[in-house]
């Protein structure tokens, strides 16, 4: 707790000019962290679905030290963030939809939430009068569940959209998970402030989210009406979209949908070997061909799962670099996808395999990560790749990385071979938080006896 309890104490002493950069405030706005401790109300909601299974005792125990303790640190200090760069009235949805997994899934109720927001007064990476959406990750077991569902024979949905009313082919279950959160009043009611007096507006998502985020962009995006193909528009307002380790991949046939060129303001952020951009692809590509052939009957080949054309996708790494002179944290590299890239191809690239080449040469303190991560009744025992997606033990640093951006004169200053991949999780990442410069000394001297 002393990470979290410094870097609070530091924020509530700092000045309030927003520190937040581009990508730091649609994480902020995106990610459930925020979105379920925006106030009092949201912590305890969440909660009782999160604790649900759990024993009585065990429950009230957890309740009152996330009440008592870890709701007055982080999420006072996260809406504070938030504001000091203009963002205010904040609104926060809780819902859930009708829908229940039954039968060997048992009985799962999907609950999630909605944040909007405004920006009262401009920053450096937004309009004043932005309206901004964010939409939540997978936040129970219902949604892992019902993004792999198994009804193989009715796989493809038919996605009209709201503005330009063109139809894309996705896979349906995104498609079911996107329209039972828009079926809700809190989606009616940010539908109306969208299309009438913002300046601008802000598309973001997380995980799942991310994917929905996506939908999103093109459900109330504006097209050229000769081509089809999208704008830099949503109801005639300037539009952007901040799409974070997303699970997508979910596009496919003749219907993709398509950018008129690759804008800047709309793109998706792939982290390190992030699992849930090939989830989709890799879950289907596993399948018995049998089940593969009923697939593709109906028009969905797994190579072709991608994003919309000319969607920006950024990868993003990070390293820890070293030298005689200097060390530095949260090395950020990030690199622009070709714009007919996909997730399965990408995954075969050298420049993705020399980065999991250099992962792996450096050994389990690099390599290894462990990361649960908790579900209404379950908590998951993740590992690898996977805390790459959420780090649950240290969300300050699961902040940070996508706070943080590329600084060219930093990147300079190392040569790549003293740069050590930072992986959330890993040993050496904790390692390299407490000893900075003298971590490779450290290591050599207590682990391999130098």
């Amino acid at each position: 707790m002393s990470n979290i309890t410094s870097f609070l104490t530091t924020r509530k002493k700092g000045s309030k000019l927003c520190e937040l950069s581009e990508v730091g405030q649609a994480f902020r706005l995106g990610t459930r962290t925020y979105q379920n401790t925006a106030n009092s109300s949201g912590v305890l909601g969440y909660l009782n679905t999160l604790l649900q299974d759990l024993p009585l005792q065990l429950q009230n125990n957890i309740r009152k030290y996330i009440t008592d303790q870890a709701y007055s640190l982080y999420p006072e200090v996260t809406k504070s963030t938030l504001e000091e760069c203009g963002w205010s009235k904040f609104v926060l949805n809780h819902f859930h939809n009708s829908s229940l997994l039954t039968g060997s899934k048992s009985h799962l109720l999907d609950f999630d939430s909605i944040l909007t927001a405004r920006l009262i007064q401009g920053n450096s990476y937004f309009l004043n009068n932005t309206c901004a959406i964010a939409w939540q990750g997978a936040n129970t077991e219902y949604e892992r569940l019902n993004v792999v569902n198994e009804d193989y024979a009715n796989i493809v949905g038919n996605f009209t959209t709201i503005v330009s009313v063109q139809t894309h082919d996705i896979y349906k279950p995104m498609l079911v998970e996107y329209a039972g959160r828009m079926n809700t009043s809190g989606m009616r009611s940010w539908l109306s402030l969208a299309s009438s007096n913002c300046s601008a507006i802000l598309i973001v998502g997380h995980s799942l989210g991310g994917g929905l985020s996506i939908m999103h962009r093109i459900d109330i995006g504006d097209v050229q009406v000769e081509t089809g193909k999208y704008l830099e528009t949503c109801y005639h307002k300037h539009c952007k979209l901040i799409s974070v380790i997303s699970f997508a991949s979910c596009w496919f046939g003749q219907r993709l949908p398509e950018f008129q060129k690759m804008y800047n303001s709309s793109r998706v952020i792939w982290y390190e070997s992030d699992p849930t951009h090939l989830g989709l692809p890799k879950l289907l590509a596993e399948l018995p061909s049998t089940t593969k052939k009923l697939i593709n009957a109906q028009g969905l080949y797994v190579e072709e799962l991608r994003e919309p054309k000319n969607l920006l996708i950024v990868w993003r790494i990070r390293d820890f670099c070293i030298s005689d002179k200097s060390y530095d944290y949260n090395v950020i590299r990030e690199y622009d996808l070709p714009s007919d890239v996909t997730a399965q191809n990408f995954a075969t690239t050298q420049m993705f395999r020399d980065r999991e080449s250099a992962i792996s040469q450096w050994g389990p303190l690099i390599s290894f990560r462990f990361c649960p991560s908790p579900y209404a009744g379950k908590t998951f025992i993740l590992t690898q790749s996977w805390c790459d997606h959420v780090s649950t033990l240290d969300p300050v640093d699961d902040f940070q990385r996508f706070n943080d951006v590329p600084q060219s004169a930093t990147i300079e200053k190392y040569d790549q071979q003293t740069c050590i991949p930072d992986l959330p999780s890993s040993p050496f990442h904790t390692l390299s938080r407490i000893y900075g410069k003298y971590t490779l000394a450290v290591v050599m001297s207590k682990i391999y006896g130098f």
